[in-house]
């Protein structure tokens, strides 16, 4: 374990070393005796084997030469006052020490071996004075051989260590690097048994609160700057201007210190936040050997305190973390070791893990977010009384303790504790004088009347550097709706409501209609009441029936919410009925759904219906794109949408279909951004998902395409986000992935055609040879999904605007898997298209199985969910698929196309049984396939 000595040290003492001293003067002058000067000649500037031989033959006169005895002091007690004998001596006497392990053993057997040397520690406070830094320099050479020569502690060294921990935590608080290196790599000699690394803990406020410190910096934050559950205040990358050796030699000391892990577990989370600091900077580690040691180091803390750090480590995400370090080209195997160890043990402990495991880790992490049990009011319901119960109360006592700070750098903290503290009281009102006695009634009192309170600021609008509009929602008639005049007639029963197409209703009054009714009956007429005007009156009976149909089922298939389904619903259902294309092409979206739920999937493409319903479709297509007033129009954009939709559900693979319409709708999108129409920019409600979708199915055909990437190439710049510069990333709940993951898709669609297109222009070219360019583009896009992975195992993506609100905790959860699915769909389109990696690597197997198992978490669901985005990611799964994880695919896609019922899906898995039988190679991927087998087919 023994490094290298700092570069400061070893210029120092060599420095020292070629002084010249005058020994004679020193003598005559009573600082040495002829004794001590015998001594020293005799071993200063000789060979090494000569200075052995000399003290060996003398063991006990050197002894007594350095630590005093019966013939008198020791040569530093005689020379005190002279700070350049001091100097050489101690330097010299490093060396003996070095050079002749026989001279420390029998230092260490001398009654106070170190009493000559301790008082040298306080020589002065200016931590460049040379004679401190040597004296624990010597000290800790003899100190540490002290440590492992006998079984038993000794009493001269739990007096030595505590002197000599105090020394060097002056040093590594110093803002001198090459001092903090120093005291840093003292500590780690010096940590060799149970009782030096008790000692050290002991004086953990001067020893570890400096190293603690030093590892904030190299993550990019100090304190009350934590990554927990996602909120990160850590900014990315090595920060604080903390060197590599540096940062290596502070882990090494906490590793050391982590072998004490019962004693040391609990204080180190509870104290230092040791799980999520570590947790942060395992991913900024640049070093393997780094890396190795952080991974050391939490293996050996979960190892002794299971209990209390596996939740922590589930609440900041490590797990994923650990998947993606498991997907990197590691080497070390001790690394590896610990990595599966690590892995092993928190996927045993969230086998069993229950949403209260996951509220009592974050409160007992001591750092509070606003995850999903806090506004839970069914957690609160199931659980309040549990949280006030058990362990005898230990999370009240914690909220407590949380609620005790100031956090000046996180009011949020305080107020999710407040939200808690309510949530408690109204849920066990019987154990509100419990909470009351440790003190939370009146620390909430206290915050609520704190005048110093500051206005509340989102994330979202920090992330885009927007001022917060804050308004207040007043209710009808300034009171609640049930109270309201209006409300109150409803509540008579004298009123009812009439809704007269989905989500359309007005209200009318019972009186008028019996009165009319009345009159009715009187005058013997058969007249009846007249209802609501229906909408879809001008429909015939079978287009009444499909586009019911597409309201109530086929819109579910391209929802993952029931928000998103009213959406589109509300946006299109209104524009087909005055747009003839567009009806047409809903009700053949809706025709081609029912025909895959009467199990007639394989027979959509040839059903005379659906293609007369295209057909209609395209005629009026044709005829609005020739009327001037209609060009640019939202109808004619959603029409190609739709007619795009319902060639590829019916699992088209001519390519004059369904690419045809994206390239039309791309056209008149533009037309309408010239003409100065709704632009990508426009607050058009119904224009932005138009984008969206668009963006939505470029993106995935340029991940899984082979032919050109559609579009100009500057859609598939990185600069250009969904057309909004650099506004900041999100999830788009529509897409299941982030716009940033989906600019990398665009960009792996046109590295790919160009490496196609140099390949074929290239005579002599070598099957499985790439070129330099390719690489180039190959490793900028890796990193780059390297770092969306790393970002958002740390914190959670936000949702597209507005979407949040309407999102379940398990649906959020279920699109953050779903987005990492198809962030190693895109690792797995690296390594095959553009680095002709072979499908057998570890790289692409395991993002195989890491998208087989998020698929797996997130359905199959027949109701809305995430589990409708998932064609893609399981399709680019089972191209690469193998032995079981086939028969896995084959589980899921026909899951898939039951629960959803598009034809498209059961096309897809009939294309990999193809592909699997009848491709060439091994080496042969997806696109290559496509491309000799002249199909033009999107998994989607």
């Amino acid at each position: 374990m023994s490094l290298e000595p700092p570069t400061y040290l070893s210029s120092l003492q060599n420095n020292i070393r070629a002084r010249p001293i005058p020994w004679e003067g020193a003598v005559r002058a009573g600082n040495i005796t002829d004794d001590h000067l015998k001594k020293i000649k005799a071993v200063d500037k000789v060979r090494k084997d000569q200075r052995r031989q000399t003290i060996e033959q003398d063991l006990a006169g050197y002894t007594g030469l350095l630590a005093g005895g019966a013939q008198g002091k020791s040569v530093l007690d005689s020379a005190a006052r002279r700070t350049d004998i001091v100097q050489y001596i101690l330097v010299l006497a490093s060396d003996l020490i070095q050079d002749v392990p026989s001279l420390a053993d029998s230092l260490i057997s001398h009654p106070e071996p170190y009493k000559p040397f301790l008082p040298f520690l306080q020589h002065s406070t200016n931590a460049e004075d040379p004679i401190p830094l040597l004296t624990s320099t010597f000290l800790i050479a003899l100190v540490s051989h002290s440590l492992v020569a006998t079984s038993k502690p000794a009493l001269r060294d739990n007096e030595a260590l505590p002197q000599l921990y105090t020394y060097l935590s002056t040093l590594t608080k110093n803002q001198d690097s090459g001092l903090q290196d120093i005291g840093v790599q003292g500590f780690s000699d010096l940590l060799r048994t149970s009782q030096a690394r008790e000692i050290f803990w002991n004086q953990r406020e001067e020893t570890l609160d400096p190293l603690i410190d030093t590892l904030r910096s190299a993550a990019g934050g100090k304190e009350n700057a934590s990554s927990l559950g996602g909120n990160s205040r850590i900014e990315p990358g090595l920060a604080g201007g903390v060197g590599l050796q540096l940062l290596y030699r502070v882990l090494l000391v906490v590793w050391q210190l982590a072998f004490e892990g019962p004693l040391v577990g609990e204080e180190l989370q509870e104290n230092y936040e040791i799980i999520q600091l570590y947790t942060q900077l395992l991913r900024l580690s640049p070093k393997e050997k780094t890396t190795r040691l952080l991974l050391a180091t939490l293996l050996n803390l979960f190892s002794s305190n299971r209990t209390t750090l596996l939740p922590v480590a589930v609440f900041v995400r490590l797990p994923a973390l650990l998947t993606n370090l498991a997907g990197r080209h590691l080497t070390d195997p001790d690394l590896l070791e610990d990595l599966t160890a690590l892995s092993s043990m928190l996927e045993e402990y969230t086998k069993t893990q229950t949403t209260f495991d996951q509220y009592a880790a974050e409160v007992q992490s001591g750092h509070l977010r606003w995850s999903p049990p806090h506004k839970n009011p069914t957690f609160w319901k199931d659980n309040a009384r549990r949280i006030v119960e058990e362990s005898n109360g230990a999370l009240p006592k914690k909220l407590a303790e949380i609620l005790s700070k100031s956090w000046d750098n996180d009011k949020q903290v305080l107020a999710i504790a407040c939200n808690d503290v309510g949530s408690l009281v109204k849920e066990v009102p019987e154990r509100r004088t419990q909470l009351e006695r440790l003190g939370l009634k009146t620390r909430v009192m206290e915050l609520m009347a704190d005048k110093d309170e500051t206005r509340p600021n989102c994330g979202r609008c920090q992330t885009a550097g927007e001022q917060c509009q804050y308004a207040m929602q007043l209710q009808w008639g300034g009171r609640a709706f049930s109270r309201s005049r209006f409300g109150a007639c409803v509540g008579t029963g004298g009123m009812e409501r009439l809704e007269y197409s989905p989500g359309e209703f007005i209200y009318t009054t019972k009186a008028a209609k019996a009165a009319q009714a009345r009159a009715s009956a009187s005058t013997g007429s058969d007249l009846t009441l007249s209802q609501p005007v229906d909408p879809f009156s001008s429909l015939s009976s079978d287009q009444k029936a499909l586009l019911h149909h597409f309201i109530n089922d086929a819109s579910q298939i391209t929802a993952c919410h029931s928000g998103m389904q009213q959406d589109i619903c509300r946006m299109l259902v209104p524009m087909a009925l005055q747009t003839p294309s567009l009806l047409y092409a809903t009700t053949a979206l809706s025709a081609i759904h029912i025909q895959a739920l009467h199990n007639q999937s394989e027979t959509v493409k040839t059903a005379p219906d659906i293609a007369r319903l295209m057909a209609l479709s395209l005629e009026h297509f044709r005829t609005e794109l020739q009327n001037p007033s209609s060009k640019g129009s939202e109808a004619l954009v959603a029409t190609a949408r739709t007619l795009c939709l319902a060639e590829i559900h019916s699992g088209a693979i001519n390519p004059n279909s369904w690419r045809a319409h994206i390239d039309g709708a791309r056209a008149l999108m533009r037309a309408s951004d010239a003409a100065g129409e709704d632009s990508l920019r426009s607050a058009s409600g119904f224009r932005r998902y138009l984008d969206r979708w668009y963006w939505s199915i470029v993106s995935l055909t340029a991940l899984t395409g082979n032919g050109p990437p559609i579009g100009d190439m500057s859609d598939f710049a990185s600069s250009d986000l969904m057309g909004y510069g650099h506004s900041p990333d999100y999830l788009d709940d529509y897409w299941g992935f982030t716009v940033d993951l989906a600019a990398v898709f665009r960009q792996i669609g046109a590295a790919a055609w160009r490496s196609h297109e140099v390949e074929k222009a290239t005579q002599g070219f070598v099957a499985g040879e790439i070129d330099s360019s390719v690489e180039d583009d190959a490793a900028s896009l890796e990193f780059a999904v390297r770092q969306l992975m790393n970002r958002d195992s740390s914190s959670q993506p936000s949702f597209y605007p507005g979407a949040a609100q309407g999102l379940s905790p398990e649906s959020a959860q279920q699109l953050l898997l779903c987005n990492e699915a198809f962030q190693h769909s895109a690792l797995i389109q690296i390594h095959r298209r553009l680095r002709k990696t072979p499908t057998t690597s570890p790289e692409v197997q395991q993002s195989v199985r890491r998208i087989l198992e998020c698929t797996a978490q997130i359905g199959p669901s027949s109701g809305l969910s995430p589990w409708v985005m998932l064609t893609t990611p399981i399709f680019i799964a089972g191209c690469e698929a193998r032995g079981q994880d086939r028969d896995t695919v084959r589980q899921l896609l026909s899951s898939l196309h039951d629960t959803i019922r598009v034809p498209n899906v059961l096309q897809s898995l009939k294309f990999l049984e193809q592909y699997w039988a009848d491709k060439l190679n091994e080496e042969e991927d997806w696109n290559q396939f496509l491309d000799r087998m002249q199909f033009d087919f999107i998994p989607y």
